[in-house]
């Protein structure tokens, strides 16, 4: 069922795509209405997520600072009250500020019960999220709670080291992993 799984879902892309002229709420509705919303619905959520992302209805979005535009974005994305919540990066491009604001939305996202799933390029997890699965190759090799305690104590990471010169002086090492 697709459909129903789609509606089920909110997605964060890292960025804003260019809509050329658009304004805040017109893009809100489009996606509003794709999403299934009533008329009624649509003129709530989309109120909603202004007041979310504190934009105006009138903004154009080519136009917004990276902070409002990722807002804009989260604020589309719980449009139709999804259950689970997709960031692509949802910190790239955001002042300290802008960040915290984020975290605090994930944060209260997982206080109403949502799940959030968050693709990370930066190592530093912040207190928003629960759990942590790290990825290598498109594989899981450690997961656990998103504590430094959980990744540290006892874990080690393997590296390898190769030169042209000494092959035969270096071989793999197990080095413990330093706290964060």
């Amino acid at each position: 069922e697709p459909e129903r799984v789609r509606r089920l879902i909110g997605y964060v892309p890292a960025r804003l795509d260019a809509w050329p002229a658009a304004r805040a709420a017109d893009v809100l509705e489009l996606f509003a209405v794709a999403a299934g919303l009533s008329r009624e619905a649509t003129a709530r959520a989309v109120a909603r997520a202004l007041s979310l992302a504190r934009v105006a209805a009138g903004d154009r979005v080519d136009r917004l600072a990276d902070g409002a535009a990722k807002r804009l974005l989260v604020a589309r994305a719980l449009l139709n009250d999804p259950a689970v919540l997709l960031f692509d990066d949802p910190f790239s491009g955001l002042d300290p500020f802008d960040r915290g604001e984020v975290e605090r939305i994930i944060g209260d996202a997982t206080l109403l019960g949502r799940t959030v799933v968050a693709a990370l390029d930066d190592a530093h997890v912040p207190d928003c999220f629960t759990h942590l699965a790290v990825l290598a190759a498109g594989r899981i090799v450690a997961e656990g709670e998103a504590s430094p305690a959980a990744f540290s104590a006892g874990r080690t990471w393997r590296h390898r080291f190769r030169s042209e010169e000494h092959t035969s002086e270096l071989q793999s090492r197990q080095y413990p992993r330093m706290p964060s």
